[in-house]
């Protein structure tokens, strides 16, 4: 399992590490083995399986040997949903604050999935929810008393 190979790139050395992948996915590579760091490998039982957000930054070369099986993100409801039942309730721990001190209306999280979010999931949903939430928790700190 390879994750956001659309976000690999080239290290200082301009070794790039989706040509190895290319390399490893090349019909004939498949049955047959590889010495990787001294170490062999028998990849003709192999799948990979990889993950990416964007197929802009995948080279061609590579992309051309991939099966692509797209998935559609998050609905506005599914995000909601998400927010309500888990990234609130995280991010009022990590930021130390307790349900008494703030209130998240239904009405200001849709408004942060439609207005902040134009992401597929819900990463960025949750730094916007702990960036209203260090506002917070900043005026808690400095003594505010009534629930935000």
């Amino acid at each position: 399992m390879l994750d956001e190979i659309d976000k690999v790139g080239s290290d200082f050395r301009g070794i790039h590490p989706q040509h190895f992948l290319k390399h490893l996915t090349l019909s004939k590579m498949v049955n047959s083995q590889i010495i990787i760091w001294k170490f062999l490998f028998d990849l003709s039982n192999v799948m990979f399986i990889t993950t990416a957000n964007v197929l802009d930054t995948i080279p061609p070369a590579l992309r051309d040997r991939l099966e692509i099986i797209t998935f559609s993100g998050y609905t506005h409801d599914e995000k909601f949903k998400i927010a309500r039942d888990f990234l609130i309730k995280k991010q009022l721990e990590n930021h130390g604050l307790k349900d008494s001190q703030v209130e998240l209306t239904d009405k200001a999280v849709q408004f942060i999935i439609e207005h902040y979010t134009r992401e597929a999931g819900v990463r960025n949903l949750e730094r916007k929810i702990a960036s209203v939430l260090r506002k917070v928790a900043k005026k808690v700190a400095e003594g505010h008393k009534e629930k935000v």
